[in-house]
Order: C-alpha cells, then sequence, then structure tokens
C-alpha cells in the first residue's frame, strides 16, 4: 500500500533540492542531470532502509543537498546523488548516463569506505591508501566528508555503540 503522505513528502524533498540548485545557479544542462540522477537513485534506493530508519535514497538527497548548498561541481553533486548505487551494481549506468568523472568519484568514495571497513583500527598502511586515493581528486574528499556531515546529523537515532562506530 503507497502512503500518499510519503509520496508526497518525497516529491517535495526533489523539488526542494532542484529549487535550491536553481537558486545555486547551476545551469540547466546540470539541472537536467540532477533530476535524472533522482529518478534513477529513486528507483534503486528509494526501498531500502538505513539504520536510522530513513532510505537510502532521502540520505543520498540530503548529500546532494548538502554538497548544492556548498556550490560544488555538478559532477559532484551528482556523484552526492548517485553515491549509494556503487553497491548496487549500477556503475555501467552511472557511466552511461553521467560519464566517467561522475563514476571515478562515486568509485573513490566507495573506496574509501572498503578501506575503513578492511582496516577498522586505520593501521598507518590503510591511512596511506586511504590518502593516496583520495590525492588523485580532491572532489572524492569533499563527497566523503558530505556523506559523513549526513550520517553524523543522524547519529541521535542509532544505539550508543552504533554511534560510537560511526563517529
Amino acid at each position: 500500500p503507497f502512503n500518499c503522505t510519503l509520496i508526497l513528502l518525497i516529491a517535495m524533498a526533489d523539488s526542494t533540492f532542484l529549487t535550491l540548485c536553481e537558486n545555486q545557479h547551476y545551469d540547466q544542462k546540470s539541472l537536467a542531470k540532477f533530476q535524472t540522477a533522482i529518478a534513477i537513485a529513486k528507483e534503486h534506493l528509494q526501498q531500502k532502509k538505513r539504520l536510522a530508519g530513513d532510505t537510502f535514497f532521502d540520505h543520498n538527497l540530503r548529500v546532494g543537498t548538502i554538497l548544492a548548498e556548498n556550490k560544488a561541481m555538478p559532477e559532484v553533486v551528482l556523484a552526492g546523488l548517485l553515491h549509494g548505487l556503487a553497491g548496487e551494481g549500477q556503475m555501467e549506468l552511472i557511466q552511461k548516463e553521467f560519464g566517467s568523472e561522475v563514476r571515478m568519484l562515486i568509485r573513490g568514495a566507495d573506496d574509501i569506505k572498503q578501506l575503513k571497513l578492511r582496516n577498522k583500527a586505520m593501521e598507518p598502511e590503510g591511512l596511506r591508501k586511504v590518502i593516496f586515493t583520495t590525492l588523485r581528486d580532491i572532489r572524492v574528499i569533499i563527497l566523503a566528508l558530505a556523506n559523513k556531515l549526513d550520517n553524523l546529523r543522524s547519529l541521535e537515532v542509532l544505539p550508543t555503540a552504533e554511534q560510537k562506530r560511526i563517529a
């Protein structure tokens, strides 16, 4: 069963994001790509829930909003809207629709996440790998920081052990 209120809120969030992007003076080509990215992210992430209870789509839209509020380049905003799709096997779709630059940004942010998962204690070698990965393109760090900021904003709804792990 569809929740009409939820659908309306989601549509309003999409609209609010696009209005913000217009106000930040992104060009029409970028705005059209943002709309396409939102549709793709919604299709693949709307039904998947995060520990905080919201959907991965909601999270990606907030990450995109953080990036747009800070006037990030359109490719970085697109990567923010789509970053959750790396684990969904959608990298070819991203390459086709948005190009190799957006794919590279998403892959770089995903590489950082994977390095952190493999190196919980973040040993010097793991830290070196993270720094090397991100030095190729500073925009990867900007994407990762926007993602982390949104995760930190929703900490209060998580169990204490999860809060400590994420923080």
